[in-house]
């Protein structure tokens, strides 16, 4: 990944790619689990995802006939952390239920008074949300998990309450400083119980006014 800074910098979206020849199915497969384990670690939020491209020639052999085929196996494996889309098809299936991403407290705050804020909460949905992401949200006093493998921009200025402890926490959001086109949906002042997990999606940004 250090070379990839020096690649791909800070600010411009960009896939990296690792190119090789003649490698078995099983090797391949070994490889994007390393690759899929190291990018949940990396904190690139304009690393869009890492291509693995083998070049390989199927043999065949029919009777006296003997062919060579030339052919490119591609392998897009997308980063985590990256909030923006990317226009190929991969496979992002949704997260494991027991693979948490990088915990991050939430900002504890005093009970708000009514119509104040935008207020997310549930007595009996755990957790109350989740994505695909590489950062999971805790409770800032209990550490209860309130949002598992989101985004950092997913979720800006919404309060919820713990349904463990009761505490009080916001979404406080993180600016990126990305070239990357955010779709947002603003939620009015209110209570918003929620009756089934809340489903969270790469590049869509939930807001409190």
């Amino acid at each position: 990944m250090k070379k990839a800074k020096r690649q791909l910098g800070f600010k411009t979206p960009g896939i990296l790619a690792i190119c090789g020849f003649y490698q078995n199915s099983g090797s391949i497969t070994e490889l994007k689990k390393i690759v899929k384990s190291r990018l949940q670690d990396t904190e690139r939020p304009n690393l869009c995802g890492l291509l693995i491209a083998m070049f390989l020639v199927n043999y065949k052999k029919i009777q006296e006939m003997t062919s060579f085929t030339p052919f490119i196996n591609l392998n897009f494996i997308p980063n985590p952390s990256y909030f923006g889309i990317v226009d190929i098809e991969g496979d992002e299936s949704e997260a494991d239920s027991n693979d948490i991403g990088k915990r991050e407290p939430l900002q504890s705050i005093a009970k708000p008074a009514e119509n104040t804020r935008v207020l997310l909460y549930s007595e009996n949905i755990i957790p109350m949300i989740e994505g695909n992401g590489n950062v999971s949200f805790v409770c800032p006093s209990c550490g209860f998990v309130i949002a598992k493998n989101v985004w950092k921009l997913s979720l800006l200025n919404l309060v919820t309450k713990c349904p463990s402890c009761q505490t009080y926490s916001v979404f406080v959001g993180e600016e990126e400083n990305v070239e990357i086109n955010v779709k947002t949906i603003a939620f009015k002042k209110g209570v918003y119980p929620l009756k089934s997990k809340l489903r969270i999606k790469r590049n869509i940004c939930l807001i409190g006014l």
